[in-house]
């Protein structure tokens, strides 16, 4: 569950309060240093791992460092789940050994 964070700080009376959510995402053990890490974001079960229909995604850079940070912002309050992948080879796809 994601918990709103309201915008206005003033204390002012507001009968209109805007919530910007920020979802930080901690990855670390980060195995090969190298490629892409895949982030997405989907806020409905009957989406979960389809990755035509995630809410938010990004690819991002893997570092020089075993670990990561990446901050979704701008996410409106609800329930969502988290899929994640290291794309070793930076193809943009899960490669898979069977």
């Amino acid at each position: 569950m994601v918990t709103p964070i309201p915008n206005d700080t003033s204390n002012a009376p507001n009968d209109s309060t805007t919530y910007e959510v920020l979802v930080q995402v901690n990855v670390s053990g980060i195995k090969e240093v190298k490629g892409l890490m895949n982030f997405a974001l989907y806020n409905s079960s009957n989406t979960f791992n389809d990755p035509d229909k995630a809410f938010r995604e990004y690819f991002i850079t893997v570092t020089d460092q075993p670990n990561m940070s990446f901050l979704f912002d701008d996410i409106p309050a609800g329930e969502y789940a988290l899929a994640l992948f290291h794309d070793g080879k930076s193809n943009y796809e899960l490669d898979q050994n069977f």
